[in-house]
């Protein structure tokens, strides 16, 4: 009986996670859950089944879900359809002392809107792979609207749209021809990855920039970017690999890094594998894997020991990684990924931790984040307000 009950309750959380479930299946999920008189075990099976069908990392300890669990069976107020299940079973956004919080509940019908209610009321979908190319020649290619195949070819060299997210540049002859120099650029709401001519690739955070030439000839492969770009560069120990942020200079013989160069925030270079050099007026450190280089607003260049690999590569791997995240921070990274302004009025002391997926509406975002209580928010004119 008791196995019959739990095939029955793994059934039932697999259709709730396929956002298949029905009104009545939801209910017997609750009350299976209800019943069990082993929480903690019931909510490690509740999580490996999360994991297994999102292919996500852990998001809580067994003795986490037992609480959350034992939090949730103890409610009694709330109807049974809007009780606290999917804050038990679903994934968990860690929001610092406010407590847990799903990332994709199972919400109650929404009430209808008015025409004026839907005029004002909008939202921002997630970003997604846009980019522009820009030409030796100052002519200009729109990638996310151009077809698959060949674009344009300059000398021996073909620049070839690979697929709706990839852009290559890939030799047809032996002559390298004539060097010139092409900017790849992604605007606010875009991502976009590049082959370039060695092999080497590129994948570009919103609001980024790379400009590289279409043959790397002499004795060094060099490249120029802004905004955020992560690289796993091809080994060619005679023809060293050298990126260029600003005024901080990155010697590379073959490895893989990320590079974070926003305009007006502090530069940071993270070594993943491999071995870099990071100079900046006059000084320089090498990296080894887990470290970081931070060049600060005054000038300075420091070493960051055990650096966190998962939320420095967070953005590529589709996430916000938010860890003691103030508001004002979140809103610079939301608003780049989503392309919308968020003004903050008031003081939202609170502080954010853990992770969201990138691919949801912004609206998701903020629903999560106004369940802490410390923060509401509107949509203006196509703005987002955020208040206390």
């Amino acid at each position: 009986m008791e196995q019959n009950a739990s095939q029955r309750q793994d059934y039932l959380f697999q259709r709730y996670l396929q956002d298949t479930i029905t009104g009545e299946e939801y209910a017997e999920l609750w009350e299976l859950l209800r019943r069990r008189e082993e929480p903690g075990v019931l909510s490690g099976r509740l999580q490996q089944l999360w994991e297994a069908a999102h292919d996500a990392p852990p998001l809580l300890s067994d003795d986490q879900w037992a609480e959350k669990f034992h939090q949730a069976k103890n409610k009694r107020s709330a109807p049974l359809y809007r009780r606290l299940l999917p804050r038990v079973a679903a994934a968990v956004l860690i929001l610092g002392a406010a407590g847990y919080l799903v990332l994709r509940p199972k919400p109650a019908p929404a009430p209808a809107l008015t025409a004026a209610q839907e005029h004002i009321i909008k939202d921002f979908p997630p970003g997604g792979n846009k980019a522009v190319l820009t030409l030796a020649d100052g002519s200009e290619l729109v990638l996310d609207s151009a077809a698959n195949g060949r674009l344009s070819t300059q000398g021996n060299i073909s620049i070839v749209k690979l697929d709706s997210g990839r852009l290559a540049y890939q030799p047809t002859g032996a002559s390298p021809g004539e060097v010139v120099y092409n900017t790849l650029s992604t605007p606010k709401g875009g991502q976009f990855q590049l082959l370039l001519p060695d092999g080497s690739r590129a994948w570009l955070n919103a609001g980024s920039s790379i400009r590289f030439p279409n043959i790397f000839a002499g004795g060094e492969r060099k490249v120029d970017i802004t905004g955020e770009v992560y690289f796993e560069v091809e080994k060619d120990a005679q023809k060293p690999f050298i990126v260029q942020a600003g005024g901080t200079r990155i010697d590379v013989l073959g490895t893989s890094f990320n590079v974070q160069a926003y305009a007006g925030a502090p530069m940071t270079a993270t070594l993943l594998t491999g071995r870099v050099k990071v100079s900046r007026n006059g000084a320089s450190v090498t990296l080894r894997p887990y470290q970081q280089a931070l060049a600060a607003n005054d000038g300075d260049l420091r070493l960051v020991n055990h650096a966190d690999l998962e939320e420095v590569m967070a953005w590529k791997n589709g996430l916000f990684w938010l860890n003691g995240t103030d508001m004002a921070s979140l809103a610079k990274q939301l608003s780049l990924w989503y392309d919308v302004e968020i003004i903050i009025k008031g003081n939202i002391s609170q502080r954010f931790t853990g992770t969201i997926p990138r691919n949801v509406n912004v609206s998701k975002v903020f629903e999560v984040l106004q369940e802490t209580g410390s923060l509401q928010y509107t949509f203006e004119n196509g703005r987002i307000i955020v208040t206390p």
